[in-house]
């Protein structure tokens, strides 16, 4: 087995490995943003849909099935 020594590390090591996390970062926010986005909208549709349901309820009308 060999080893690697520091020495032999060349600077692209310390500019490529963090590089890497920060894209990962910044690619993980923006994803992680749009699916917050799309859970809130999800959940406002079902709110809405459950609203809905409620009111034809009341008003006495049959059960509507999707």
């Amino acid at each position: 087995m060999t080893t690697m020594l520091l020495a032999e590390m060349t600077s692209a090591h310390f500019i490529y490995i963090p590089g890497v996390f920060g894209l990962g970062v910044v690619a993980g926010y923006l994803l992680g943003g749009k699916a917050a986005t799309m859970a809130r909208a999800d959940a406002t549709e079902r709110e809405r849909l459950r609203e809905a349901r409620r009111a034809r309820r009341a008003r006495g009308e049959p059960r509507v099935e999707p």
